[in-house]
């Protein structure tokens, strides 16, 4: 076993590494990495090493620092930036620099040599890895096709889902009932987006454990809930009206009236109730202290007070079963309210693993379960015995936001790694590398109290302690933020019930500045009107920008942070409209950049000509900017193809049949599109490229994948751009920048209405289900079955809402900017919501005034606009095929008419010819489509379309070829000898059939022959033959011969 300094000497080979924002986590993993590797410098170590993170881009950060590092410790003079991770290595090995340049070459040379087994990667590419080598084992085909994308697989099941509408009258309820309630909640009208949305929980790890419990049950199972839950409604609503019945009857009996009780609340509550009233509301005092507290005031005449305190004595019990009733009821109408969509989830499931199994597709999200099912039982020896190596070091990176089942499915393999060694030297290590106060994942499956159990000892998979170190020094953020920073989240602590959670903050967030810098904090409470948050906010965003800017910051220092993409988005407008340079998801959207609207419109217009809208779009575009814009497209909109064509050479008929891809290139280039729109081009070529690869080319099919993903489709936030970030807090985590400015620090701690829960029932009462999936209400915490999930779920949400914010404190290294409100004036807890999280903490440290509303720790460093090299210009070369003429030929394009020689190849291209052929009509385009491809040459076209011309309009043979037939070129028939037809043309005319079979050169017997096959086949169908003509193309004349 190795052990780093910092660790005792007699620390477990479990190691866990509590590492908060700025402590220097990717410096930690890299020098453990290192480590390990040059304690063994003569062996293949890293072949045993397995580092796993969180993201592709985490993935190659890691990479790039061990293999830079390992370039730079081998130089003479490695460069400063790596001199104290040298120094910290080689104290640790005891070694000479000599011995670890020598060391670091040797390192580097190996790993460059064996590429493939230097395995740093995602939890998803290592499980990938798995299920490729126990595909068998699993049950999967060999060729399984991974889905990363699964939104088309979800709106393909939905599809076939609602098409079941009016076939299956179960499913047509269920459809018709959800759009009717959509409606009554003046939702939109499209069914399918909803289904899309409440679908993509199929795929969620989240939810997937409670689904699978559900995979076995039937249409007529939800059925059966369906009446349990009506049945349970009815009793309920039957009990509390009897009781609340009883105990108005009884006041009567004594002579008592409304008015002798305390303002007569009481006897309002129960006749509410008696009315049919049956909403839960015990908020009041006097309902929360019932039984304790008398029932009149002090004034009542003593005789009615005797008879009050009896009845009270006698109406305690009965109250509090009315409360649990109400209580039951409340649940009975969430469940009843989300028995359609929980239904249509359950159907949309089903759909979706036909689909699956039909076209050997496996969703990634699918990975995780599939081996938890499967493998995570096997012995660890056979599982390494079947990947071919066994990995003995374990680096995880950001275990907060690891889901339990992605855990459960390493634990076979580490604790292999931690126990099986025969020598102390042989045996590995697991290092994790988290920290709970980040993890906001938790609707990815992320789950932060597994590490927060693993570090308290609560749960221990293996029979090995955990040795802990918490990295406490902030390498990231100036003195003074850093000191804000643990006092503020110290303070924030309180918020919680559970005191794991409140340790977290109370402890393990306190950090040492590294640096004695001062910085700036400056908390700032705008005005709280809702109805002009955005422009207050937007507004006072733009004047600490120009602040900024005085102060020598370059805007590519500047990063604003939003909890939502919708704040984004406000934000992302005004700044644009202040000529302030902005890189965002929205500005990289592809859909959002004029080049990529204009030629999705060209797209649509394609598809349908006749549209306005695409017309009209395309034509904005091209309006110069000299022209007035309405006459322009007045004048040009009637004749827009002859105008693309006169104008830019684009003629829209030529692109019939043509693939996505070399429309879009063509355009690119016709249109001159290149230039700053490039990147968003390519992009979109590469988008063309993957929808290509998975099935059908053509215009419809990618503007249908098109619709589906567009909203997410963007450009990789470019590096070295002097523009102002504008990110999402989400997106934020893991970075850093000079200056961060976090507008609408507003949020309150609150459920939103589509919030759900998964809630276990007992399955007797609800026809063998044991759950239910219902909206997050408030009064599920008085339900008994659903109260400590609803508990859970409330703590889990404030550590989801104390640490997003703290990701956002923590992401500054000179500056934090944060533009909160006013505090509220209501009765609820001040700190479930940010402004009141803030002025609670101003409060204890003797700042808050409520006059004033700045609040400003430390102060700005001047600023430094740093150099950034211009980026290489890579011009966008298209290749289009009417410019290159470049086209793998079959057949060569020559005179065969004049090249008796040539006359097979004629025949080959004839027939192929008139396979694109349905009507006489079809003749001008089936010649272009020859050309096009490189099958004929221009010279040769009079003589080609003479002859298609003489077929198809010849007396005999032009039946065949007028419109409205049936027709079926180069199709195949299955005769009863299991031979395989394959006539030149077949015509349908109602239960008849014609033949017709090209062939050139002079007749033979066997050319009969094959046509009497194709006529007795046809008549095995059933159908009558008309007609079995053999046309024969020969000496510029059609000669015809029938069978």
């Amino acid at each position: 076993m190795l052990i780093l300094q910092g660790m005792p000497q007699d620390t477990s080979p479990f190691q866990i590494y509590n590492a908060s924002a700025g402590s220097g986590k990717t410096y930690t993993l890299t020098r453990t990495y290192l480590f390990l590797l040059f304690s063994a410098p003569e062996s293949l170590r890293f072949r045993n090493i397995l580092a796993i993170t969180f993201t592709n881009k985490a993935v190659g950060e890691l990479k790039s620092r061990i293999l830079n590092a390992l370039m730079a410790f081998g130089k003479d003079n490695p460069e400063e930036k790596f001199l104290p991770l040298f120094e910290d290595l080689k104290q640790e090995l005891g070694i000479s620099a000599e011995a670890l340049q020598r060391r670091s070459q040797r390192m580097l040379r190996l790993i460059l040599h064996n590429y493939a087994y230097f395995d740093v990667s995602t939890i998803d590419t290592f499980n990938h890895r798995i299920l490729r080598t126990f595909s068998r084992e699993l049950g999967l085909s060999s060729g399984f096709e991974v889905v990363l994308d699964t939104d088309d697989l979800l709106s393909r099941a939905v599809a076939h889902l609602v098409e079941k509408a009016g076939n299956e009258p179960v499913i047509t309820e269920l459809l018709l009932n959800f759009a009717l309630e959509k409606s009554a909640e003046d939702r939109h009208w499209d069914l399918s987006l909803d289904l899309q949305d409440m679908g993509a929980s199929v795929f969620s790890e989240v939810d997937m454990p409670f689904l699978r419990a559900l995979r076995d049950k039937k249409i007529e199972d939800y059925l059966e809930l369906n009446a349990a839950i009506e049945a349970h409604l009815k009793a309920s609503e039957k009990e509390v009206v009897t009781l609340v019945r009883e105990m108005l009857e009884r006041i009567a009996t004594t002579g008592l009236e409304p008015a002798d009780f305390t303002r007569g609340f009481f006897p309002a509550f129960l006749q509410k109730i008696a009315a049919g009233d049956f909403t839960p509301d015990f908020e009041a005092k006097w309902k929360q202290n019932f039984g304790n507290e008398p029932l009149y005031p002090k004034s009542r005449e003593p005789e009615k007070k005797a008879i009050m305190d009896g009845l009270l004595e006698e109406f305690t019990p009965m109250f509090q079963r009315v409360k649990e009733v109400l209580y039951a009821h409340a649940f009975y109408e969430n469940a009843k309210r989300n028995f359609g969509p929980f239904t249509l989830i359950g159907l949309l499931g089903a759909e979706l693993n036909q689909l699956e199994a039909e076209e050997g597709l496996l969703p990634i999200a699918y990975f995780n379960r599939i081996i938890a099912d499967e493998l995570s039982d096997q012995p660890a020896p056979y599982l390494y015995e079947k990947l071919g190596e066994q990995f003995r070091y374990y680096l995880i990176d950001e275990f907060q936001d690891t889901s339990r089942m992605q855990w459960k499915n390493l634990i076979p393999l580490v604790d292999h790694a931690l126990t099986s060694a025969e020598r102390p030297e042989d045996q590995g290590q697991l290092i994790l590398v988290g920290d709970a106060k980040q993890a906001i994942y938790r609707w990815r499956g992320g789950d932060a109290e597994q590490f927060i159990d693993l570090a308290s000892g609560a749960e221990r998979p293996f029979s090995l302690p955990v040795a802990q170190q918490t990295l406490e020094h902030n390498y990231r953020s100036r003195k003074t933020l850093v000191e804000f920073n643990n006092e503020l989240f110290e303070f924030a602590s309180r918020i919680f019930d559970r005191e794991d959670y409140a340790q977290l903050y109370a402890t393990t967030s306190r950090q040492q500045g590294q640096s004695d810098q001062i910085g700036l904090v400056r908390l700032e409470l705008l005005s709280n009107d809702e109805a002009d948050e955005d422009n207050i906010h937007a507004t006072r965003v733009i004047e600490i920008l120009q602040e900024l800017q005085d102060a020598g910051y370059g805007w590519e220092a500047i990063c604003i942070l939003t909890r939502s993409r919708k704040e984004g988005e406000k934000l992302s407008l005004a700044l644009t409209e202040a000529d302030i340079p902005i890189i965002s998801s929205e500005t990289l959207l592809l859909r959002n950049h004029p080049a990529i609207q204009f030629l999705i419109d060209l797209l649509e217009h394609l598809r349908n000509p006749e549209d306005a809208n695409f017309r009209l779009g395309l034509l904005r575009f091209l309006c110069p900017e000299s022209e007035n814009a309405h006459a322009w497209i007045i004048e040009k909109l009637p004749a827009l193809p002859t105008f693309l064509e006169r104008e830019y050479n684009f003629r829209t008929s030529a692109f019939t049949g043509e693939s996505v891809y070399d429309i879009l290139e063509t355009a690119t280039a016709r249109f001159d599109l290149a230039g700053d729109a490039t990147p968003y081009v390519t992009a979109l070529l590469d988008f063309c490229l993957e929808t290509g690869n998975r099935g059908d080319k053509g215009i419809h099919s990618f503007l249908e994948a098109w619709t589906l993903r567009n909203n997410d489709l963007s450009l990789k936030s470019p590096d070295g751009q002097r523009a102002v970030r504008l990110m999402t807090i989400h997106k934020s985590k893991g970075l850093e920048f000079p200056v961060v400015i976090l507008p609408f620090a507003t949020h309150r701690l609150s459920r939103r209405p589509g919030d759900k829960i998964w809630v276990p029932l007992p399955k007797s009462e609800f026809a063998d289900f044991p759950f239910l999936r219902v909206n997050n209400k408030a009064d599920l915490e008085h339900y008994p079955p659903a109260t400590a999930t609803f508990i859970q779920e409330r703590e889990h949400m404030k550590l989801d809402f104390l640490n997003v914010l703290y990701v956002a404190h923590t992401r500054a290294r000179d500056a934090l900017f944060v533009l909160s409100e006013p505090p509220g004036k209501g009765k609820s807890d001040p700190l479930q919501n940010y402004p009141g999280l803030y002025a609670e903490f101003l409060k204890t440290k003797g700042l808050w005034t409520a006059e004033n509303n700045v609040y400003t720790f430390g102060k700005l460093p001047p600023g430094t606009s740093g150099t950034i090299p211009p980026g290489e210009s890579i011009p966008f070369t298209p290749t289009q095929y009417e410019d290159l003429k470049l086209r793998v030929v079959t057949r060569p394009g020559t005179d065969w008419a004049r090249d008796q020689g040539k006359a097979k190849e004629f025949g080959n291209l004839l027939h192929y010819g008139m396979s694109l052929i349905h009507t006489a009509q079809d003749v001008p385009t089936a010649l272009d489509q020859l050309v096009r491809e490189g099958e004929l040459m221009a010279e040769d076209i009079p003589e080609v379309r003479r002859m298609m011309a003489d077929i198809v309009n010849h007396p005999e043979l032009a039946p065949y070829f007028e419109e409205g037939l049936t027709v079926l070129n180069e199709r195949e028939l299955f005769s009863g000898k299991a031979v395989i037809l394959r006539p030149d043309r077949l015509v349908l005319i109602g239960s008849k059939a014609a033949i017709l079979d090209y062939k050139t050169g002079q007749p033979k017997p066997e050319h009969r022959m094959q046509l009497q096959s194709y006529a007795d086949a046809i008549e095995a169908m059933g159908l009558e033959m008309e007609a079995a003509i053999l046309v024969y193309t020969q000496a510029n004349q059609i000669n015809l011969d029938y069978l």
